[in-house]
């Protein structure tokens, strides 16, 4: 086992604890829900409830896109 395969290994075993600590499954659980609601016509009435999914599903998506692209 060579140091840049030893590097690679605790990099790996890093990230896969950084997945524990975001949650992943249930931060995608959580987009699933909020862009189901954002798509429902009923949520376009009440703009101060759209806006707060709107926010709340670009920051989570900006926190699993980051996960997602240090993997």
């Amino acid at each position: 086992e060579t140091g840049d395969e030893r590097a690679l290994e605790r990099l790996a075993t890093l990230l896969k604890d950084l997945g524990i600590a975001f949650d992943l499954p249930r931060l995608e659980v959580r987009i699933a829900q909020l862009t189901g609601e954002s798509e429902s016509p009923e949520i376009w009435s009440d703009q101060k409830r759209m806006g707060a999914v709107m926010k709340d599903l670009a920051l989570l998506k900006a926190k699993h896109d980051t996960f997602v692209s240090l993997r």
